[in-house]
C-alpha cells in the first residue's frame, strides 16, 4: 500500500518524466528526430561525407532538446491549482528558457565547428522561434499524457490494494470469530442458558450466527457509522451474555456521526483487543465505551477501556488487526486519517481513530479513479473538432506571421516584401496544416499505436510524417514560389517541423490507447495482489466452513426453545468438534 501512495505522491512538480528509463528514451527520441534532420540535409545536398559532422551537431541538438524536456517536466508544469494567468506566465517562460538554452547551443556549436556568429542573440533565438514554441508545445503535450496516465494508474493500484487490505480484513475478521476459543466459550454460555432461559439462548445464537455473517458477506470500501454500529451491537450483546456479571459495554453516538462514511470492521477488531489485551487480566468488572463524535470536520471513534493498560495487556499498538486497520486507513485516506492508542489518565486503554468527516466517497485523487477530463480545450476539441483544429491552426498562424515580420524588420527586409504577402502566405501555411490535420488523424486510427508490431508501426507513422511534410512543402512552393528548383534545405526544415506538428497530433489521437495499453502492463502486479489476497479469503472460507456452521447455529436456535434437551446434545455435538479443533491447533 505504501508504494502505491509513494507513486500517487511523485506527481507533484512533473517527476513522471524522470522515473525509471523515461530519461533514456527522451534522448533516445530527441537523438532520432534530430538525426533524421541530418539524414534529410546530407542526403538533400548530395554531401554524405558531411554525415559524420552533421551527426555530432545535431546529436547535441537533440541532447540539449532531451535535457530541456526533463527540466520541464520537473519544473515548469503548471500544478492543478494554478490559475490561467499563472499557467500562461509559467508556459511564457518555460519558452523563453528553452529559447535562450537552444539558442546559446546553436551559437556554441558555430563556433566550434568553425562557423562565425553573424546573427546577434536575439536574432539567433527569433529565427528559430517558431521550432522552440513547436517543441515546447510537445513536451508539454508528452508530459501532461504522461503524468495523467502515471496518476490513473497510481490511483488504481491503491484501488487494487484497498480490495486487498479489505480482503485480508475480512480474512482477519472471519478468522477472529471462527476462532476456536471465541465459539467454543460462546456455546458454553449458551449450553448454561439453554434450560433456564431458552428464549435468551435462541437470541445469542441468533446474534453468534449474526456476526459471522457480517464477518463473512460484508462488501464495499465504506459503511455508514450506523451499519457499523448495527454491526457492533452483535457481537457486544455476545460478549454480554458472556460476561453478563463481569463486563458492561457502553456505546455514545452523536446523531449528526451517524450517517457519515467510515471503513467497515473497525470498532470490533478495537473492542476485541480491549477484551483479549486489557480486561481479561482484571479481578474486578470490566467496562468498555465506543463513542463516535464529530469534531472539526472530522469523524472521531473511540473504543475506551478500563482494562490493565498497554504494558500490561502486552500491546504495543502492532498485532495483525491493528496494522490492517492502519493499512485501510492509509489506503482510503492517505495522511488524513490516524489511528493511536494510548493509555489513559484514569487507567486502561484509548483506541482512537480519526477520519474525515464525509457523506459521500472523499473527493480525493485516491478515491476518484476516473482520469482527468483534460480541461475546456479538450472538450472543445472532442465536442467541435472541425471548428477547434481551425481555430488552433488560425492562432498558430497568426502568431507565425509576426514571428516572420519580426524577424525580416529585424534583418531589415520588410522592404522587400509587403504585409499583406507576408501574412497571406504564413496563414495559408497553418490554413494548409489544418487541412492536413484529418489525414492524421485518419492514419492514427488506421495504424494504432498497439503493443503488437510497435516497430513498425511507429516506422509507418514516421513515413507518414515525412509525406506530410513533403506535401505540405509541396503546396506551398506550388503556390508562392518563383524559383526554377525547390530550395533543399527548406524542404528538410518542413519536414522536420512536421514531424513534430504530427507528432502532438498522433499522441492526442493515441491518449486514450496509450492509458489502455500502459496501464494493463502497470496494474498486473497490483491485480496478483487482489487475487491472492481473495484467494485466501476464499480458501479459508471452504476450510471453515462457516456458511455451515451458520445454518447449523440457526438449526440449534429453532429447537431450543422446542427441545432444550436436543440442543444441547447439538451444542455438545458442535462443541466437541470446536474443541478438536481447538486441541489440533496447540498441538500443531
Amino acid at each position: 500500500m505504501s508504494d502505491a501512495l509513494h507513486t500517487e505522491g511523485e506527481f507533484h512538480r512533473g517527476m513522471t518524466l524522470t522515473r525509471g528509463k523515461r530519461p533514456l528514451l527522451i534522448a533516445l527520441g530527441w537523438l532520432a528526430f534530430y538525426w533524421l534532420q541530418a539524414g534529410l540535409l546530407a542526403a538533400s545536398n548530395y554531401r554524405p561525407d558531411r554525415l559524420p559532422a552533421l551527426f555530432t551537431v545535431y546529436g547535441v541538438f537533440g541532447l540539449t532538446w532531451a535535457a530541456l524536456t526533463l527540466a520541464v517536466g520537473v519544473w515548469l508544469l503548471p500544478s492543478s491549482s494554478d490559475n490561467w494567468r499563472v499557467t500562461v506566465l509559467r508556459h511564457g517562460l518555460g519558452v523563453l528558457i528553452c529559447g535562450l538554452v537552444d539558442t546559446l547551443v546553436r551559437r556554441v556549436v558555430q563556433v566550434a565547428m568553425g562557423g562565425a556568429v553573424v546573427l546577434p542573440w536575439y536574432g539567433t533565438m527569433l529565427y528559430f522561434a517558431d521550432r522552440t514554441v513547436v517543441s515546447y508545445v510537445a513536451i508539454v503535450v508528452l508530459a501532461r499524457a504522461i503524468n495523467a496516465q502515471d496518476r490513473f494508474i497510481a490511483r488504481q493500484q491503491i484501488a487494487l490494494s484497498l480490495q486487498a487490505e479489505l480482503a485480508r480484513a475480512r480474512l482477519a475478521s472471519l478468522e477472529a470469530q471462527l476462532h476456536p476459543h471465541f465459539l467454543f466459550n460462546t456455546l458454553g454460555a449458551v449450553t448454561e442458558l439453554a434450560h433456564e432461559a431458552p428464549a435468551a439462548a435462541a437470541r445469542m445464537l441468533r446474534q453468534l450466527a449474526s456476526v459471522l455473517s457480517f464477518a463473512v458477506n460484508r462488501q464495499g470500501t465504506e459503511v455508514t457509522v450506523a451499519e457499523e454500529l448495527t454491526a457492533l451491537d452483535d457481537y457486544l450483546d455476545v460478549q454480554r451474555t458472556r460476561f453478563s456479571d463481569w463486563l458492561t459495554i457502553e456505546t455514545r453516538v452523536d446523531p449528526p456521526a451517524r450517517d457519515l462514511l467510515m471503513p467497515p470492521l473497525v470498532l470490533q477488531p478495537l473492542v476485541e483487543n480491549a477484551l483479549r489485551h486489557g480486561l481479561v487480566r482484571r479481578d474486578s468488572p470490566g467496562a468498555i465505551v465506543v463513542t463516535a463524535a464529530v469534531k472539526d470536520d472530522e469523524l472521531l471513534l473511540e473504543v475506551r477501556d478500563n482494562g490493565v493498560g498497554l504494558r500490561g495487556g502486552q500491546l504495543s499498538g502492532r498485532g495483525i488487526g491493528t496494522m490492517n486497520l492502519r493499512d485501510r486507513l492509509s489506503a482510503l485516506y492517505a495522511d488524513r486519517a490516524r489511528l493511536t492508542l494510548f493509555e489513559d489518565a484514569a487507567g486502561g486503554v484509548i483506541s482512537h481513530v480519526s477520519i474525515p468527516a464525509h457523506r459521500s466517497q472523499p473527493a480525493s485523487d485516491i478515491i476518484d479513479l476516473a482520469p482527468a477530463g483534460g480541461g475546456w480545450i479538450a472538450q472543445a476539441f472532442r465536442r467541435w473538432p472541425a471548428a477547434a483544429i481551425l481555430t488552433a491552426w488560425a492562432i498558430w498562424g497568426l502568431l507565425y506571421t509576426q514571428q516572420s515580420i519580426a524577424y525580416l524588420a529585424f534583418r531589415n527586409r520588410l522592404a522587400d516584401r509587403s504585409l499583406i504577402e507576408i501574412a497571406s502566405r504564413d496563414f495559408m501555411t497553418s490554413m494548409i496544416w489544418a487541412a492536413l490535420t484529418p489525414v492524421v488523424l485518419v492514419m492514427a486510427r488506421a495504424v494504432p499505436l498497439g503493443r503488437r508490431l510497435l516497430p513498425l508501426r511507429i516506422g509507418a507513422h514516421a513515413l507518414a510524417a515525412i509525406g506530410i511534410g513533403a506535401v505540405h512543402f509541396g503546396i506551398v512552393e506550388l503556390l508562392y514560389s518563383t524559383a526554377a528548383s525547390p530550395d533543399m534545405g527548406e524542404l528538410v526544415a518542413e519536414i522536420s517541423w512536421g514531424l513534430i506538428a504530427y507528432g502532438v497530433i498522433l499522441a492526442a489521437a493515441h491518449y486514450g490507447r496509450i492509458q489502455a495499453w500502459l496501464q494493463e502492463r502497470d496494474l498486473a502486479e497490483s491485480r496478483m495482489r487482489v487475487d491472492i489476497a481473495e484467494a485466501e479469503l476464499e480458501a479459508a472460507l471452504a476450510k471453515a466452513g462457516p456458511r455451515q456452521l451458520l445454518d447449523r447455529l440457526e438449526t440449534i436456535a429453532q429447537s431450543i426453545q422446542q427441545d432444550a434437551a436436543a440442543a444441547e446434545r447439538m451444542l455438545a455435538r458442535l462443541g466437541d468438534e470446536l474443541r478438536a479443533s481447538l486441541e489440533t491447533r496447540v498441538t500443531a
